[in-house]
C-alpha cells in the first residue's frame, strides 16, 4: 500500500513541477521517472545558446543521497544539449534539477524533474 502512496504522491509531484516549466534558458527531461533500485537514470539538459552561458549544474538529490555534476560550457559556442547518467541511485524520492549559470557564478536558469526510485 506504501508503494501505490508514494507513486500517487510523487505523480502529483511531477504535475505541478511540470506545469510550473523551467525559467527561460534551460529545460529538463529525465527518465524513468519510476525505476525499482538501483537504478540508472538519464538526464538530458537543453541549454538556450547564449554568450553568457558559463556551467551547467546537474543534481540528483534526496534524502539519504546526493550526486552532483558540473559542466563547464562555452558561452553560445557550447552544445545546445547535454546529456549525462547517475547511475545506481538507491531508493529514495529525487529531486533532479539543472543549474545554468553566467559569467561570475550567477545563476540564469533553474528546471526541477522528480524522479522515485523504489525497494524491490
Amino acid at each position: 500500500m506504501r508503494v501505490g502512496f508514494t507513486f500517487v504522491s510523487v505523480a502529483l509531484a511531477v504535475l505541478a513541477t511540470n506545469s510550473l516549466g523551467a525559467r527561460e534558458g534551460i529545460q529538463l527531461d529525465v527518465s524513468p521517472r519510476f525505476a525499482y533500485e538501483p537504478s540508472t537514470v538519464n538526464v538530458e539538459v537543453v541549454i538556450e545558446q547564449d554568450a553568457a552561458n558559463r556551467a551547467v549544474d546537474v543534481v540528483a538529490d534526496s534524502e539519504n543521497f546526493y550526486r552532483s555534476s558540473r559542466v563547464e560550457l562555452e558561452g553560445a559556442n557550447a552544445p545546445r544539449v547535454t546529456t549525462m547518467r547517475f547511475r545506481d541511485l538507491p531508493a529514495g524520492d529525487y529531486d533532479i534539477r539543472a543549474m545554468l549559470y553566467t559569467d561570475g557564478g550567477h545563476e540564469r536558469a533553474i528546471a526541477h524533474r522528480a524522479v522515485t526510485i523504489m525497494e524491490h
